[in-house]
Parts: C-alpha cells; sequence; structure tokens
C-alpha cells in the first residue's frame, strides 16, 4: 500500500546541511564530528537500500505515494498539488529557512561554539569529492530521480526551474 512521502536534495547539499546542522551539536560536547562520519545516505534513509539504485527506484515507485525534490521547490509544490490534489498556497512557497533573514543577534557565532572541535569545511574540505567517494548511490539516484522528476513535472505543466 503506498502510503509514505519523501524528499530528496542534491547529495553534495544535503551533505554540506547536514554538517552544519549536527557540528553545533556534536563541537558544544567536545566530540569531533569524524567519529560519526559518513553520516546514513538519502538513498538508505528513504528505502532501506544501500546501493541498488534500480531496486531503490522500484521501492519509491511501489511503496510511495509521492516523491519531490527540495533543490527544485516551486515544481516541486506544483507537483504535489497536480498529483495529490488540493490548491497551492502562497505560504507554500515561502523561504522558512533563509539564513539571511535570520536575525544576525541570535546567531551564535562558530568560535563561540567550540575553538578545539574543527569545522566541517576543515574536516570535509572538498565536499563534492567526499561526496562522490562516499555517497555514489545517492548520487546515482539523485541523477535518476531528476530524469523521472522532470517528465511528471512535463505531464503535469510544472516549469521545472534550473
Amino acid at each position: 500500500r503506498k502510503n509514505k512521502v519523501t524528499m530528496f536534495r542534491k547529495p553534495e547539499k544535503w551533505f554540506a546541511s547536514y554538517m552544519d546542522w549536527v557540528w553545533p551539536g556534536y563541537a558544544g560536547k567536545g566530540v569531533s564530528i569524524k567519529r560519526v562520519l559518513p553520516f546514513q545516505s538519502q538513498i538508505s534513509f528513504s528505502t532501506g537500500i544501500d546501493e541498488d539504485v534500480s531496486a531503490a527506484i522500484e521501492i519509491l515507485q511501489h511503496d510511495y505515494l509521492w516523491w519531490g525534490i527540495t533543490d527544485h521547490w516551486v515544481t516541486t509544490v506544483c507537483l504535489f498539488h497536480c498529483e495529490l490534489g488540493g490548491e497551492p498556497r502562497e505560504s507554500e512557497l515561502r523561504n522558512t529557512r533563509d539564513h539571511k533573514i535570520a536575525r544576525q543577534e541570535d546567531l551564535i557565532p562558530w568560535d563561540e561554539i567550540s575553538t578545539t572541535v574543527p569545522r566541517p569545511e576543515v574536516v570535509v574540505p572538498d565536499i563534492p569529492a567526499y561526496v562522490n567517494e562516499h555517497y555514489k548511490s545517492d548520487v546515482l539516484l539523485y541523477d535518476e530521480l531528476l530524469v523521472i522528476f522532470k517528465e511528471r513535472s512535463e505531464m503535469c505543466g510544472c516549469d521545472f526551474e534550473y
């Protein structure tokens, strides 16, 4: 029975964002993020499959009611409503995670979190190379899903923004 939905993100962006998100928690405890690398992959998290991209796509097609791609948010919202119904709301297109909007006085400077635990860009200085080495299946899955996503957007008449 199809009863799941999920979202995917370009692997390099997902990894960089996740590093920035978890680093303060580990650094605040004096623990290097190196100890938890590599993280669980997107493909594994969503499908339970570690490396078989074809099997993961089959799971998405048979077990998932719907999936989108956060890197193409406007198209994702359009697809959601085309495929599942309902009318889009203005709030669905509002960027609620724009760091430029955050009040500067609410942001904690990196050096106040930790001066002894290496920052993410020190631990992984070349994110694209790291992702291509450690998350090959995520990269392949994303590329395959992007093709399917574009086809779905064309069928629904949703503009595909690059």
